[in-house]
């Protein structure tokens, strides 16, 4: 049995914070395109 302070609550049967592995933790990436890169069809 879990103890739980009296003054939190808590959920049965789900947990309450169901989005915490949708979570990114890793820094953005800067993608470079540059001109050179592009290829236009016409």
């Amino acid at each position: 049995m879990r103890r739980i302070h009296k003054e939190c609550k808590a959920t049965i049967g789900s947990l309450g914070n169901q989005d915490h592995k949708n979570i990114n933790l890793e820094k953005p990436v800067k993608i470079d395109i540059g001109a050179k890169d592009l290829q236009l069809e016409a």
